[in-house]
């Protein structure tokens, strides 16, 4: 008598294949991979391992290095920009271009979820008292 096959005997094709190569898709939707020459093997696992003609990192849009402060749930009084501007700081309403966020408490705000969201510092304006001593920004 001969075996009939269960839907469970079946096993998928895999979607990846693990292995050295580019990967192509066939026709049946599964990825299989090309072979790879050995020296290009060779380039990608050095550049892999951090050789010294690997690629340079890629440039970021702003290059300055000012701290742009943003307040939120609370205003900067007179002392707080004074301090900011001797630390060569500014103060801003941009938070897409700011790189600190300064609260008093935690509150729902959309600034303070744009700093979250951008994972820029959310501080306090003891933080900036603590600046003005240290003579920088940290």
């Amino acid at each position: 008598k001969p075996e009939v096959k269960q839907e469970t005997d079946v096993t998928p094709e895999p979607l990846f294949t693990v292995g050295r190569g580019k990967r192509k898709k066939t026709s049946g939707g599964a990825v299989k991979q090309e072979a790879q020459s050995p020296s290009a093997a060779i380039v990608n696992k050095s550049y892999k391992q951090g050789a010294a003609h690997s690629a340079p990192a890629p440039r970021r849009a702003t290059i300055s290095k000012r701290v742009e402060i943003v307040y939120t749930g609370i205003t900067a009084d007179n002392t707080a920009k004074r301090n900011i501007a001797a630390l060569d700081g500014i103060i801003s309403s941009d938070i897409n271009s700011c790189t600190h966020l300064v609260t008093d408490k935690i509150k729902r705000t959309s600034k303070f979820l744009c700093a979250i969201g951008r994972g820029i510092p959310i501080v306090s304006e003891n933080w900036l008292k603590e600046s003005k001593k240290k003579q920088n920004f940290s």
